[in-house]
């Protein structure tokens, strides 16, 4: 968590020892008191500030001030950049404007990929040590089909494929508000790409375990898009995540005929990664 804590401290720029050291106000107390005791092993007299030392030491370099009388300063390797995440919630919105101006460009691919650039996830893995009823929980929301129809409105809104010759005519469709030019937002989108990000995440965990019925790990609930999948039958897995939401039908996702015909979320999202959204729209 320390690491996790100074990772995104840096993502908004280059920061002084001392403002780093702020970092273990953040963190409960018995994570500051592991912490102490695990430091004391290298540093007897301050075990806390080893163990922000060890933390620095593999996520930042040294910056040696140009001044006699500031400080030395902290910045970000480019290899930590990795685990920055676009909604981590100790960060603020303008930390977060910073650190995106801050994220260094992807280095050209050394061999021939895709659109010419590198994949790269939006967020980093989840949290391996997570309570168990995170699990659940990640799983139940992810497949939660009030939340999936949404995000797959999102995407649709700033991504479709819009026609200047033969615009699609809103009139009777539930929400029409929604797509009104005042209603598009670069962070709604993001949150919808992080939404599924962590749906990826969530459903791609091994689910053989037959010990227990397989609702018992989430996903299974009232209201899930898996809910009329029987407790004997095998769990569902990241094909069937991606098969229900990645590549269903709109029409069906959205239970509205208004949908037929239109791009499943697969393909609006390839129109984000490599045209920025919708041509003349977003």
């Amino acid at each position: 968590r320390l690491r996790r804590e100074v990772v995104h401290r840096l993502a908004s720029g280059a920061k002084t020892h001392s403002e780093l050291a702020e970092v273990h106000h953040v963190l409960s107390h018995w994570d500051n008191v592991f912490l102490s005791e695990e430091g004391k092993a290298r540093r007897p007299d301050d075990g806390t500030g080893a163990a922000l030392e060890t933390a620095l030491s593999d996520v930042a370099e040294r910056k040696s001030s140009r001044g006699r009388l500031a400080p030395d300063q902290w910045e970000l390797k480019r290899s930590a950049w990795k685990d920055y995440d676009p909604a981590f919630f100790h960060m603020s919105l303008r930390s977060h404007q910073s650190a995106a101006e801050n994220r260094p460009v992807p280095p050209t691919p050394k061999s021939p990929v895709h659109f010419g650039v590198e994949p790269q996830t939006y967020a980093p893995p989840l949290e391996p040590f997570a309570h168990c009823a995170f699990h659940r929980l990640r799983r139940d929301v992810t497949a939660d089909a009030t939340a999936l129809a949404i995000t797959y409105r999102i995407l649709h809104v700033h991504c479709r494929n819009i026609s200047a010759n033969q615009p699609r005519d809103t009139a009777g469709l539930r929400g029409k508000a929604a797509y009104d030019k005042e209603a598009m937002s670069e962070t709604i989108l993001a949150r919808a790409v992080h939404f599924l990000t962590l749906g990826t995440y969530a459903w791609k965990d091994d689910s053989s375990d037959f010990s227990q019925p397989w609702r018992n790990k989430g996903g299974g609930s009232v209201g899930s898009i898996f809910y009329g999948v029987l407790n004997d039958a095998p769990a569902p897995t990241i094909k069937d995540w991606i098969a229900a939401v990645l590549l269903a039908k709109p029409s069906e996702l959205m239970d509205d005929d208004w949908y037929d015909d239109e791009e499943n979320a697969l393909l609006l999202l390839k129109r984000l990664a490599v045209d920025g959204g919708s041509p003349g729209g977003f």
